[in-house]
Order: C-alpha cells, then structure tokens, then sequence
C-alpha cells in the first residue's frame, strides 16, 4: 500500500486543486472508472471525504463503491450497491472543495506569516516568467535590481497547440475560468526567474490579484503591473502567493523544494571568492588585469570592476559564483552570451567566463592555457607567454584596430627586441609575430560564438 498523505483541509488544499481533480476524474473517466464515494452525503457542503494531499499532490482512496462501466463494483460484492444508497457523482467534489477553498486561511498573505503563532518573518520563493524575452530585456533588468533572484533558467516553448493549450490551461487554471489559454503564452522558449521574497514585503494588491479579493500581495504583484504599463510587448507572468509559486512550478516540473533551498552567495571580498574557487578545486584562470584586482579598495575605487574568466567547465563555474546572467542571451538560455554579474563586496561585479568549446580562442589553445596555469597572489592566472599571445591576439583579432593602450602594455610585457619591433611596425607585422606562435603550436584563430566578440583574422581559421 502506497502513503498518499493526509485528508485535505482548508489548512492543506493546494492552489491547483481544481485541476488536480479534474485531470484525476477525467484519467478515471476514460477507462470507464467511477469512485461514486468521493463525498459523503453527496452534497455541495464540506463533510466527510476520500480525498489526500501530500506535498501538495492530490490523490483518491477507498474505491470500495467503485464501479467499472457502471457494472462491476471494484470490491466484487455480489450486491451492487447497499440498498437506498445511490452514488455520488466524482465530480460533486469539486463543489465542496470550492467552498473549502473560499474559507481557506491566506496561507500566503504577509500577515498570515506575521502573525501566525508569533512566527519570525520567512523567505518565500515566487516565480517571474517573461513568455517573450526577445521584448523583456529591460523587464529582465529591472527584476535583477529590484529582487533577491537566486536562480534563471529557460524553459522550452511546447510543441503544438495541442500540447501548449492543456499545460497553460493547467497553469492558468485558477484564474483561466475555464476559458482556454491559446496565445504566445508558452508558445516559444520563455525564461523563469526565481526569487525570494520576505513575508515582511507583502502590501497591497492590483489588476487581477485584488479583483480575486487577495488583501495583501508580494512585490511581484506591483512589478508585474508596471512591467505590463511601461513594456510594450514584454508579456510577463508573477506569482501573487506560495500557493501558486507551487502550482505553477509543479505545471514546469521544477522541484519547489530544490529552488527553495537555494541561496545565492555574496562574497566579501575578491580574495574571498577566489579561496573559495580554490577550495572546490575549480579549473579557471583569470584572462587579463588580474593584476588591478590586489589594489587597496580595488572594487569601491573602479566605478566598473569586471573578471575575465577562462574556465573548463561553464555551468561549474556559474553555481560556484553564483553568478546570473547580465541579458537573456546568455548560454544557458539558449544564446551565446557569457557575461554575468556576481555579488562582491557589496556591490553587482560584472563577470565573463569564456569556456573550452565556446571558440573564444582555439579550444586546444585555452586548454593548454589551464593546464599550464600559475598562482599569483591566490589567483590563478596564464604563465608568461600565454598571456602575452593571449593579450595580443585580443587586440589583433578580436578588435577591429589595435589600440595604442594595447600596443603600449604589450611592450611592457616583453623584453624581446624583435617581439617589439614587430609590434610597432604594421598589422602584417603584428600578425606575424603572433602567428609564428600559433603555428608552431597548430593553434588556429577561431570565430566566437559570442556575437559581441570580434572577428578580424590574420590568417587561417576554423
């Protein structure tokens, strides 16, 4: 016999009941399966039950009454049903719980949480989906600054009408009424953000949460509502409560309890993150200017502080920083940007990491760059000739001139005379000075994927 939970009650009913049963009695319904015993008496008002709840999953017990075709009763009794009882429609449970459901404690109102046996205030996750990110970008923006986002992700648009309409009925079921979802909605990959909240941020409700009769909202209700005001086209969904963050997520099959224990990190300092990345043993090293970052106050001094990372392993690198992505093209949702921003001492650092495979520079070439790494001053960083090459290629290749800032800290970076007079002489000059170390190491310029990075090759590539 399988736990299924507890009886449901005002205290437990989920935020998605109503579609719940509804996919229950229909999945029933189409092998010819009646339960005829939901309810007892068979009656619109609350009384006794058949219906569980566990971590907000509904399910049915005791089919003793049950029927196969209306015939067969499932206990096999040789009776068909005991006389003067007659059964109770399956669907007659959706009438009682409507009720429960309208009596139900806001579980998901701040003064609930405020004062519900004298609990401290909590953190509650809420969700942000932005179904058309192509027009959401500044939305995307503004929600970075506004919340406490600890995850994004993107999420693939469904299939065909067919499949869109029966997931966004489902997520929209609360408020849908009983009209089908059929419109960009859920129609092309859109991108999930996930947020915490405080209980102590509830205030008031606007648009289709107050015309619900919902008394206390989270900053989401009033972010989405602006959002739709100042955004043309950014069509835009949030949750007004933890009862349909739960729902919602469990339509996108995203593991609440996952989500929930998520805490982004904020580093106090640079150094602080790098003992860090060494502690878990992470393979990176930092491209370029990691000799700004051992400078007193580096980060309050520098009114744009950045890290250039190269790593082996992108989404490694992303949790362990806890970094999100700056814009809605970034790599894991579906783009080819890597430009993220990371919590430093105090303050939104923006963060690259260029990654084997990304085409940043030849693969081969950034490999040999992490295997040959070296320590400095807790950072790891390229060996010499690495990051002079390294240096140069940026500017030659990725740059469409090479800049006189360039030019002049390459010259400081080498003693050799021929290095320098090659640097100051013409591009076919500077190209061949770093080809000669490319081709004795068969490495090739190689196109980004990164649409933002240049492309201004000397010879050969990929």
């Amino acid at each position: 016999m399988t736990y299924v939970g507890s009886l449901v009650t005002k205290a437990t009913l989920p935020g998605d009941y109503d579609s719940q049963l509804r996919k229950i009695i229909f999945d029933m319904e189409s092998v010819g399966v009646r339960h005829n015993d939901i309810i007892y008496p068979c009656s619109a008002k609350p009384g006794k039950h058949k219906v569980m709840v566990q971590n907000g999953r509904l399910s049915l017990i005791d089919f003793g009454w049950a029927t196969i075709d209306g015939q067969v009763p499932c206990n096999v009794s040789k009776r068909f049903f005991t006389r003067g009882w007659k059964p109770c429609p399956d669907s007659k449970i959706l009438e009682v719980l409507k009720l429960i459901s309208a009596q139900a404690d806001p579980l998901h109102t701040a003064e609930t949480n405020k004062t519900l046996n004298n609990k401290p205030p909590t953190d509650e996750l809420h969700l942000i989906l932005l179904w058309t990110p192509s027009r959401c970008q500044q939305a995307y923006t503004e929600a970075l600054n506004t919340f406490n986002v600890v995850a994004v992700r993107s999420h693939q648009g469904y299939a065909t009408t067919t499949e869109k309409i029966e997931y966004m009925n489902a997520f929209y079921e609360s408020t849908r009424q009983h009209k089908d979802v059929n419109d960009v909605r859920g129609s092309i990959e859109h991108v999930v953000i996930f947020a915490k909240i405080s209980s102590m941020e509830y205030g008031g409700c606007a648009g289709g949460a107050s015309a619900r009769g919902l008394k206390t909202c989270p900053p989401t209700n009033p972010f989405k509502n602006r959002v739709r005001d100042k955004h043309s086209g950014c069509v835009i969904h949030a949750t007004d409560g933890v009862f349909e963050t739960r729902a919602n997520m469990r339509v996108l099959e995203y593991e609440y309890e996952h989500y929930n224990a998520l805490h982004r990190p904020q580093w106090e300092s640079l150094t602080h993150m790098f003992d860090h990345l060494k502690v878990i043993n992470l393979s990176y090293v930092v491209s370029r200017n990691h000799e700004d970052y051992t400078k007193k106050n580096y980060l309050q001094s520098t009114k744009h502080p950045d890290v250039d990372f190269m790593v082996t392993d992108y989404n490694a690198t992303i949790a362990a920083l806890g970094a999100l992505p700056s814009g809605l093209h970034a790599t894991e949702l579906g783009g080819h940007r890597v430009q993220h921003n990371v919590l430093i001492g105090g303050k939104s650092v923006h963060v690259d990491v260029r990654y084997v495979g990304d085409h940043y520079v030849d693969p081969n070439w950034m490999r040999d760059i992490l295997r040959n790494r070296v320590a400095r001053n807790g950072i790891f960083v390229m060996e010499a000739e690495d990051y002079f090459y390294s240096l140069l290629y940026h500017a030659l290749i990725q740059k469409p001139q090479f800049g006189s800032d360039y030019k002049f800290r390459l010259m400081e970076m080498t003693s050799n005379s021929t290095a320098k007079s090659r640097l100051g002489g013409s591009r076919r000059d500077q190209c061949e000075l770093l080809l000669g170390f490319m081709n004795d190491r068969g490495y090739i310029s190689s196109k980004p994927d990164d649409p933002t990075v240049g492309f201004f090759p000397c010879g050969k590539t990929m």
